[in-house]
Order: structure tokens, then sequence, then C-alpha cells
């Protein structure tokens, strides 16, 4: 007999099948399964579950695990189940992996066909490992559910799609209902398209060391890409995900990152596209070196954003015409005071008639208005690269505590803004344009530049 390797006798023909701790890539002493519906031997019975003749569900496998003994289902390429009913398999064997065998459209494929299909986990220490689950109807309650109180629950390397784009979707793709600890969620791809999702991962309840990392979340989601705002959780993990809210050419508003008040944990390199100021809805986790972008239309018109540790927050504000004459806002602060740290602007070719000076005004709803910036004289062949909070001296006045106005000095000068807007101010009508960049920091909770 072959090192490493073992014979088995089923129906009298005689296999030789990788040694245990060599099947799903992780060591084992527990009981191997194998599943394959387009296997023409396959069945649900006591009999199958080997390679010759293997299962022809998932459901009937686990069935045959032993819990915690490290028994593994292995879902062979091609394999393809209709999901038609809440609990139609149901991982609820302590300590089994189920683990699909495949690449590309290879890979096992779980339908669901009726919005109350439905997988759920209802034992701890279960791995689902490189299978596709597909919605073929409109508002699929949940792909994936992890019921109350089961922990260590491990779901990697798989996809969740639609069938018919902008249609079907799951309304909540992964779900941990309550009381859920170390459920780790990591390399898989959640694609909703514009289809009406609600959230693609739910924390419903109080979780404990979740940790979503290296994901792909793509979707029209209303409340967002990973949510938890009704019960605190502690000890979050979420890293090195890409969290799109919206589609190419529609970026919805809503956040991407939604955790309750209270909420503890880490939120770190993450990429986030969404048409908000802050995609991270999070009071009390720590948020470090984030990647924000909420581009709207094309390379003209539209805002877009970024994060910068040192600056704060980017907010542009592209090609806008330059005003005639008149007070126009060039961007609104709402939900609290902000500091703005570096504010630009970029003027066009300007058909020039007259003498024209510019301003900046703060316009807060409530105390003082102010000019941040003045008396920069714009000239007919002036095009390009004046920067605001960066003059030399003559150009700038802060603000001091949002009531009291004063003269900044030189270089520059970060101010404080509080809820209202931020007016541009030509003394001539001249032709032109004019993009800004502000950077900011938000100085109290929800605070933010649009």
């Amino acid at each position: 007999m072959t090192a490493g390797r073992y014979p088995y006798n089923h129906g009298g023909v005689r296999e030789i099948t990788p040694a245990l701790h060599d099947v799903g890539g992780t060591p084992t002493s527990g009981k191997v399964f194998f599943v394959d519906s387009g296997n023409g031997n396959a069945g649900t019975t006591a009999n199958e579950g080997q390679k010759r003749q293997p299962f022809s569900t998932i459901d009937a496998a686990v069935a045959q695990c032993t819990a915690n003994n490290g028994d593994k289902i292995i879902v062979l390429p091609g394999h393809a189940e209709t999901i038609i009913a809440a609990d139609q398999i149901d991982l609820d064997v302590a300590g089994i992996s189920v683990i699909g065998v495949g690449t590309g459209t290879s890979r096992p494929t779980l339908t669901y066909t009726v919005a109350a299909g439905e997988v759920v986990v209802g034992a701890d220490n279960v791995t689902i490992d490189n299978i596709v689950f597909t919605s073929s109807v409109t508002a699929v309650l949940k792909a994936v559910d992890i019921e109350d109180s089961v922990d260590y629950t491990t779901i990697r390397n798989c996809l969740f799609n639609v069938e018919a784009a902008n249609t079907d979707e799951f309304n909540a793709t992964i779900t941990m209902v309550n009381n859920n600890t170390g459920t780790l969620i990591e390399n898989c791809e959640i694609d909703m398209g514009l289809g009406g999702a609600v959230s693609a991962i739910d924390m419903t309840a109080d979780t404990e060391r979740t940790t979503i990392r290296n994901c792909y979340i793509h979707g029209d989601y209303s409340t967002a890409c990973i949510n938890g705002d009704t019960a605190l959780s502690t000890d979050v993990l979420i890293e090195g995900n890409t969290l799109v809210n919206g589609g190419s050419g529609n970026i919805g508003t809503v956040a991407c990152i939604v955790l309750l008040t209270g909420t503890t944990g880490l939120i770190q390199d993450n990429k986030l596209v969404a048409n908000i100021a802050d995609p991270i809805s999070s009071d009390t986790t720590i948020e470090t070196n984030n990647i924000i972008t909420d581009i709207v239309a094309s390379n003209s018109g539209g805002v877009s954003s970024s994060y910068n540790p040192l600056l704060g927050f980017k907010v542009t504000k592209a090609d806008a015409n330059l005003p005639q004459s008149t007070t126009e806002t060039a961007f609104t602060v709402s939900g609290g005071r902000v500091l703005v740290t570096r504010m630009t602007a970029e003027i066009g070719t300007v058909v020039q008639t007259q003498a024209c000076n510019l301003s900046v005004l703060i316009n807060p709803t409530t105390g003082t208005s102010g000019t941040v910036a003045s008396t920069l004289d714009i000239t007919a062949t002036e095009a390009g690269g004046i920067g605001l909070v960066e003059g030399d001296g003559s150009a700038f006045i802060m603000i001091d505590a949002g009531t009291t106005w004063a003269a900044a000095g030189n270089g520059l000068q970060p101010f404080e803004a509080n809820i209202g807007t931020l007016d541009v101010l030509t003394s001539a009508s001249n032709t032109g344009t004019i993009k800004w960049e502000l950077w900011y920091f938000p100085l109290e909770a929800g605070a933010s530049v649009a």
C-alpha cells in the first residue's frame, strides 16, 4: 500500500483515496463524505457518501456526521441544489466542514427559487468554503442564517450572487441572529447589483469577536453593506474589504458600515464607496487607514472624497461655474461642527471683462458669518493652483469658537465651521470655472461636509 494512502472497498470495487489528513487542506481524523448531484449513483441513504456513490444533497451528508469529530463534506465540481424551503440545508452538527471543489462556474452552486429558502448554521465550529449561493427570485430573506448562540462559524471563499441582475437579491445575505461569538467571514464576494437588498452582512443582535476580512461587497443596500444597528457588538474587526453601496453611475446615499453606538472594535484598511460624506456610521469603534470615495457621476461634476489621517476627509466640488457677482454655496456643513484643515481652489481659464476678486464666506445657520479668504485677484490669464489656505496671510481670517473673527496670520490656518454653508463670492461678472477641494475633521458625532 502506498505510504500516506489507504484502500477501501465499496460495491466490490477497490479504490485508493487520499489519506484523511490531506482532505480539504487541513488535518482531520474524522470521516469524509462526498456530495455530487451529477453522479448517476448518488443517493441520500447511509450507504452513500463515498466517491463512487456520493450523496446527492449536502443535508444527507450532514446527517451522517459526528459532532466535533472533524468530519468533512467534500462537495464536488458541478454539484447543484435548488433551495426551496427554510432550513433545507441545516448544518447542525458541530465541528463539520463543507468544502466546495472547483473554480469559476464549476464550483458547487445552491440556487434559491423561493423567498423563504434558507441555509442555516445550527451548531458551533462549522466551516463553509468555496460554495456559490445564487438568488433566482426577488427578495430571498436570507442566504445563510447563523442561528441564536451558534459560535465560531467560518464562511470563506464563497460567492453570493443573483441570476437576474437588478431584479433578484438576498435581502440579507449572511445574518447573525443573536449571541454569536467568533464568526469569521473572509475572501467572499457578495454582489446584489442594484436589486432591493437590505444588507449584505447583518449582525441582527449582539455579537462578539466578529471578523469580516478581505471581502468584496457590492449592492444597492437600503441599510448598509455591513449592518449592526440594532444591538451592541464587541471586538468587531472589519478590515481589508471593498464595500460599494450602489453601482456604477448610481452610487447610493446610504453608508457602507452602520454599527450601533457603543459597539467596540477596529475598522481598518477598507475601501468604501457611497454618496455620503462619511460612509462609516460607528461612533465608538477605532477607524484607521480607510479610503473613502463617493464618486457620483463621471470625471466632471459630482463629489469625490478620500481620507488622510493628517488632513481628515477630502471633499471635492469639480468644475463649478464661477459665481457671477452673486453668493453661491461651495460646501454645506451638516450634523455638527467641523475643523477645516485645508481648502484650495483651482481656477479655470477666465474670460475677464473687469477686475475681479474672490471671497470665501462662512455662513452658519446660527452664529456670526465672516470671511475665510478674500482679495485674490483673478486675471484674464490666471489658471489653476490658487491655494486659499496657503496664502500670504492677508488672505486669511479664522473663526474663534464659532463667534469671533480675527486675522489668521501667515501660512496655513485651519478654521472651525458650524452647521451652515461655505459660500463663494466674486466682485464682478466674469466667465470661467472653479474647482474646490476641502479637507476636514468632524468635531461632533455625525458632522460632515458635502
